[in-house]
């Protein structure tokens, strides 16, 4: 399938985990399973990782892997452009194609969003 409506950035490409998506704002009780739950009606996922920024550390946000490009840009389509919200009371999610700019602290091992 096309999908006319994405822009792909140059850097986008499959990794050892597969097809990444970022996802930003995802509420602090969502866990993995909850995540993984909500985004394998796109196809089959290698790996949901959390992580917390180190600025705020009330920020959670994710990476989705899946084992095909083409589940991701389905995901993409359909949950990017702020369309969906986990929670009532909370912002939508910020679903994006994974950037390789992400920094790991070294002694809370919480990521950082570079670039």
């Amino acid at each position: 399938k096309d999908f006319p409506n994405l822009v792909f950035p140059d850097n986008w490409c499959e990794d050892e985990n597969g097809w990444t998506l970022y996802v930003g704002r995802v509420p602090l009780d969502v866990d993995g399973a909850e995540l993984e739950k909500l985004f394998e009606r796109f196809g089959k996922i290698s790996q949901v990782k959390l992580g917390k920024t180190w600025e705020q550390s009330r920020k959670q946000f994710a990476f989705v892997s899946y084992h095909h490009a083409e589940s991701a840009c389905r995901a993409m389509d359909e949950m990017s452009e702020d369309r969906y919200r986990m929670r009532e009371q909370q912002a939508p999610l910020d679903v994006r194609f994974a950037q390789r700019f992400v920094r790991v602290h070294r002694k809370t091992g919480n990521y950082q969003e570079a670039g």
